[in-house]
């Protein structure tokens, strides 16, 4: 399927500008899973793997800190997170950066598809 040139760019300048305004008040991870996210991202990016320095799910208590993370919640956010933190350093701003091109891929694909 041909992308039209001008369907393309308006959807990636629609799809960047959501984000970017709706990043724009943001300045912390924040609480539960974006936090989760970002603990396991940061950790992914000092060399620790997949691993989490917190108790995030009481249901199933870890017999030591840190304990392997992405046993409740997924992978997938904090393997983009922690590529762009080793590749950017570990700022919050990073990871938003990361999904925000994540974002765009995936507006992208939309269209193609649509």
């Amino acid at each position: 399927m041909r992308l039209e040139p001008v369907a393309l760019v308006v959807t990636l300048a629609i799809t960047l500008a959501i984000r970017v305004i709706a990043m724009g008040p943001i300045d912390a991870a924040g609480i539960g899973d974006p936090n989760y996210y970002n603990d396991v991202a940061e950790a992914f990016a000092r060399g620790e793997g997949l691993t989490s320095r917190c108790v995030w799910n009481l249901l199933a208590l870890p017999a030591d800190l840190p304990a392997p993370g992405c046993g409740y919640w997924g992978p997938g956010a904090s393997l983009v997170a922690g590529l762009a933190y080793r590749a950017f350093g570990i700022r919050l701003a990073v990871a938003q950066g990361a999904m925000i091109a994540l974002s765009l891929v995936l507006a992208v694909l939309a269209l193609a598809l649509a």
